[in-house]
């Protein structure tokens, strides 16, 4: 059985990944398999990891589309 502090340091230390791989360039993979890698085996953490980049993928995409799309330095103008 899961416990509930378990899972709490489970989503602070994903997040801490996510944060530090995207603040430092390397990807949140890099840290995330680094840190999970003591706590689980080896393909589980790669699902997870999977897993990872799939929400945290679609998260900036709908999170900077918003700017792309409101800025006019990205509009898509025809040029006559």
């Amino acid at each position: 059985m899961v416990r509930y502090a378990d899972l709490v340091i489970f989503f602070f230390l994903t997040r801490l990944a996510e944060v530090v791989g995207t603040v430092g360039g390397f990807g949140s993979s890099v840290f995330f398999v680094s840190i999970f890698q003591f706590l689980y085996d080896f393909q589980l953490v790669l699902a997870l990891t999977g897993l990872l980049n799939i929400f945290s993928n679609t998260t900036k995409i709908i999170r900077f589309s918003a700017f792309f799309l409101l800025s006019p330095a990205f509009s898509i103008r025809a040029t006559c």
